[in-house]
């Protein structure tokens, strides 16, 4: 009875990894799924501006994960302008210009309307 019982033991054990879920490796970057879109207003709205960055005198932006510079094609957007916190991109198709701006809720003040603001403020 003992062999018997142990043999049960053992088999038990050795199937038990087999039906055992795989699990997701929760250090691995997310996965994004991507969507295809084909008409230009909705288009623009899936680039996303990520980052722009200066080295010396040459600009890249990222756009939807992908690195562009002044010149470069993304989806059917040509890329016109890289500034300190906008990207300037025309429809290659209908000539129509799209600015996508990594800051859009930040209103820039000069020094004047920063002082006459603080003043107005008790």
């Amino acid at each position: 009875m003992w062999p018997a019982s142990r043999f049960l033991i053992v088999a038990v054990l050795l199937a038990a990894p087999v039906s055992a879920q795989e699990l997701s490796d929760p250090t691995a970057p997310p996965v994004v799924r991507s969507s295809t879109i084909t008409e230009g207003p909705a288009l623009a709205a899936e680039l996303k501006l990520q980052a722009i960055q200066w080295r010396g005198t040459r600009r890249t932006a990222l756009i939807g994960g992908q690195r562009v510079s002044v010149g470069d094609t993304i989806n059917q957007y040509i890329v016109r302008a890289i500034d300190m916190n906008q990207v300037t991109l025309m429809d290659s198709k209908t000539n129509k210009t799209v600015q996508l701006a990594l800051f859009s809720n930040v209103k820039l003040q000069s020094g004047q309307e920063q002082a006459a603001n603080s003043e107005s403020q008790p």
